[in-house]
């Protein structure tokens, strides 16, 4: 099932589209261990941080930050059973956030130097499954957080993040 079919069959249930998507993503390592390209977001846990991933595989080969915000930002703020005001659901650019992605070089991982773990691009590597082959981080200023989005996502969520 494709990811955006999700939102059509469960638009109400963020926790069930979560679930199914989680194991959408397992599927495909299990079926591959091969490197991925896709988007990431660094997410606020209690006490720190955890990479959300979205494999491009799993949009018809092309997954988007804003489109995917909209539809999973309650999941990716922890407020599954929230429902998500309109600003919050434009502010995509209100976590650390990247790309993962392949040229003539090797694979490349473009960040927003805004990465709030010490080994943020060597566990995003690890998660996209890069360790074949040449790895680049690239400074990406169109990555970067932007202060009224992450206003918005601190209200929110109801705490300061540090960002």
């Amino acid at each position: 099932m494709q990811l955006d079919e999700l939102n059509v069959r469960y638009p109400d249930n963020i926790g069930m589209r979560e679930s199914i998507r989680l194991n959408t993503q397992s599927q495909l390592v299990k079926e591959s261990r091969e490197p991925k390209t896709g988007i990431y977001w660094w997410c606020p846990t209690k006490d720190s941080w955890r990479l959300s991933i979205f494999f491009d595989k799993e949009f018809d080969g092309a997954a988007w930050h804003k489109e995917i915000w909209e539809k999973w930002c309650g999941t990716l703020l922890n407020k599954n059973n929230s429902k998500v005001p309109y600003n919050i659901s434009q502010a995509y650019r209100g976590l650390p956030r990247g790309r993962v992605s392949k040229d003539k070089y090797g694979w490349v991982i473009l960040h927003g130097d805004d990465t709030p773990l010490s080994n943020g691009l060597e566990y995003i590597a690890d998660r996209f499954y890069l360790s074949n082959g040449k790895i680049r981080t690239v400074y990406d200023p169109h990555e970067t957080t932007h202060a009224e989005d992450i206003d918005l996502v601190q209200q929110f969520i109801g705490r300061n993040l540090g960002l």
